[in-house]
């Protein structure tokens, strides 16, 4: 089932290398503050989690290289106050793991079962608060807790590759789990999915809490248990059913299915077309014959759906009465939270704006031009001013504009707590030579480089400090040994590639110019630049289907 987030996290944003235009990514700072503007924590980290609803970690920035993650982090309480917290000596504080049932309501210091995770030279670990060493500090990643139970990785901590074996934390017991398991967020789950390797194949399985495998991994594709004791899962494209936590088929053949939200979920039926989706009951009956272009759950018992005779979006009830209309010429519709759901308009002129309405289908914020965050029945809302900027917005759930901001982005994350970000437009060397990973394999530096020719005049400058700074040439020049060549980005397969080469005359930079690969393996090449540019962020890089574009640019 399609679904369009309106719940963005902050974060650094990625140009892929036929995405957005440059001026994106230089790094951030993020903090807290109130909705008054107040500064609750300042804006001096790297990321910052909300643990419970009255303490939050931040993670100290890596000053050499900030795009890095530095594993040093610490606790701040809801006041802006640090909490002081025990680790082990010579290890750094990486993430704190707050537990599933603490009171948050409670007043005091962190609840006595949190756990914390531990970074040192050798790798991550666990102890507890008093500082008691729970896991030696030797692992490459330790996964999402499920309530007591701990999962031990190998491989890259953000990619998370195979599990080695599930901690008890309250015993101490190590439980192996089979060669090649792998898994994402475990949501607290009895049972959850997993995967693993088959004969060249990803097959999926479900695993519980403990690490031990209950039903084997054999489908395409598994959801999560729901409340009903049934799981979505797959054999094949358009081939879905629900099985029982035995891993017996309980359902119909469906093309497509959702998970269950409470007693029903959607569905299109084996036979059916793209505008043929439905609602069933947890007895795989019809609540809703399936009539509708597009179906999907916002909130309690109600359901956003596309009416195939109107191809406009409604809000309606279990039984298939309108509760609303969304707004003319909505694209799509998110998923709602607490009493707001987002849209996507497309306005007569072809703009796109976003729409946040209430749960009786008021306009709340009718036009913004940024996709909206909102929680907490708050709203953060982008609007275009002057000299491509963009101003914020903080607005409740009746409309009311609390505080506009201007300098920076927002993302909600307390009833009166606001994360704030803010964007620093430097080079950074040691980002540059160690970029942020795209997916798998890509790469981007297009906007490190903006940054560097807003620092620095390239043209004249010594191939020494061009090296000092960018490094050594990546590869051998096709042209000469004159050129430095340097990879700017690469597709998440590999296949497709945007480099940058600098030629020198004298040992200093006479020109330089950017290079890709186009369609169908064709290299091409801009124009040769040969004065000191910058790029000029007032300006769209245009876009072709064939080819990498070149950097707008302005004098300096």
């Amino acid at each position: 089932m399609r679904r369009h987030s309106f719940k963005f996290a902050l974060g650094l944003a990625v140009a892929y290398i036929m995405g957005c235009a440059p001026g994106t990514l230089a790094y951030r700072t993020v903090g807290i503050i109130d909705r008054a503007g107040r500064a609750i924590v300042p804006c001096d980290y790297h990321r910052i989690e909300c643990l419970g609803k009255r303490f939050f970690f931040a993670e100290d920035m890596d000053v050499e290289n900030p795009l890095k993650w530095s594993f040093k982090g610490r606790v701040f309480d809801y006041t802006g106050r640090e909490v002081k917290i025990n680790i082990p000596s010579g290890h750094t504080l990486s993430k704190v793991i707050w537990p599933a049932l603490a009171n948050d309501s409670k007043e005091g210091g962190l609840p006595k079962e949190t756990i914390l995770e531990i970074h040192g030279q050798d790798g991550f670990g666990l102890c507890r608060l008093n500082g008691e060493v729970i896991l030696e500090p030797k692992y490459e990643a330790i996964g999402t807790p499920n309530e007591e139970f701990f999962y031990i990785l190998s491989g890259d901590k953000f990619s998370r590759t195979k599990l080695l074996f599930t901690l008890n934390s309250k015993t101490g017991e190590r439980i192996t789990s089979p060669s090649g398991v792998t898994f994402g967020d475990t949501e607290n789950s009895a049972l959850f999915p997993y995967h693993e390797p088959h004969d060249g194949k990803e097959l999926w399985g479900y695993i519980a809490r403990n690490g031990r495998v209950v039903i084997r991994a054999q489908f395409s594709s598994a959801g999560k248990f729901s409340s009903n004791g049934l799981a979505r899962v797959s054999s094949g494209r358009n081939t879905c059913f629900y099985i029982d936590k035995k891993g017996k088929v309980k359902s119909p053949v469906y093309r497509l299915a959702s998970d269950f939200f409470g007693d029903t979920a959607v569905v299109q039926p084996s036979n059916g077309g793209q505008d043929r989706r439905g609602l069933i009951n947890s007895k795989f009956q019809y609540v809703l014959k399936p009539k509708y272009a597009e179906l999907d759950h916002l909130f309690d018992q109600v359901y956003g759906a596309k009416v195939k005779a109107t191809d406009c979006y409604e809000a309606i009830s279990r039984n298939g009465k309108t509760i609303f209309k969304f707004p003319p010429e909505t694209t799509s519709i998110g998923r709602a939270y607490y009493n707001l759901t987002g849209c996507v308009v497309k306005t007569e002129t072809g703009a796109i704006k976003y729409v946040l309405v209430d749960r009786t289908g008021k306009i709340i914020v009718p036009n913004a031009d940024k996709p909206i965050h909102f929680d907490f029945e708050l709203a953060v809302v982008g609007r275009k001013a002057p000299n491509n900027h963009t101003e914020w917005e903080v607005v409740d759930s009746a409309g009311r504009v609390l505080q506009p901001f201007q300098e920076t982005n927002f993302q909600i994350i307390g009833p009166d707590r606001i994360l704030k970000s803010i964007h620093h437009n430097h080079f950074n060397a040691a980002a540059w030579k160690s970029p942020r990973p795209m997916g798998q394999e890509g790469m981007n530096r297009f906007d490190h480089f903006a940054y560097f020719l807003m620092d620095f005049d390239l043209i004249g400058m010594p191939r020494t400090k061009v090296q000092e700074l960018l490094g050594d040439s990546e590869r051998p020049s096709r042209v000469s040994e004159s050129v430095n060549f340097y990879l700017i980005a690469t597709g998440q397969c590999g296949n497709s590639w945007a480099g940058l080469e600098i030629e020198f005359e004298n040992d200093k930079a006479y020109r330089w110019r950017e290079v890709w690969l186009g369609a169908g393996g064709v290299l091409k090449s801009a124009p040769w630049v040969i004065t000191n540019m910058v790029y000029d962020p007032q300006q769209e890089m245009s876009r072709k289907s064939d080819a990498q574009p070149v950097m707008t640019l302005s004098s300096k």
